[in-house]
């Protein structure tokens, strides 16, 4: 089985977070992101990373065929994982808030 393992976790939240759902809107992947980042970056030197650097991101995932996107270039489309196989070597728990 594949490993995203040795990449910085910057560049496996949003690709691992892809691969869980299935599929996601680009503000999906977003939400998630933040909803997770503190979990994830909680005691590493590293700091989350904002919207505009995850889109690059996004955008190197894509050239290097690790998630595939529906849409063309704009903002509405949807990512999905191209390899459904390859895991994280990060525990990353997915907070759920709903509103009361």
């Amino acid at each position: 089985m594949a490993s995203l393992r040795g990449r910085r976790p910057q560049r496996q939240v949003g690709e691992q977070e892809i691969r869980r759902a299935g599929r996601l809107s680009t503000s999906d992947v977003h939400d998630r992101y933040d909803g997770v980042a503190d979990v994830v970056y909680d005691g590493r030197e590293l700091a989350p990373i904002n919207q505009s650097t995850r889109r690059a991101k996004l955008r190197k995932l894509r050239e290097y065929d690790l998630v595939t996107y529906t849409g063309g270039e704009n903002r509405h489309g949807e990512y999905l994982a191209a390899d459904s196989d390859v895991e994280s070597e990060l525990d990353i728990t997915l907070r759920v808030t709903t509103d009361a």
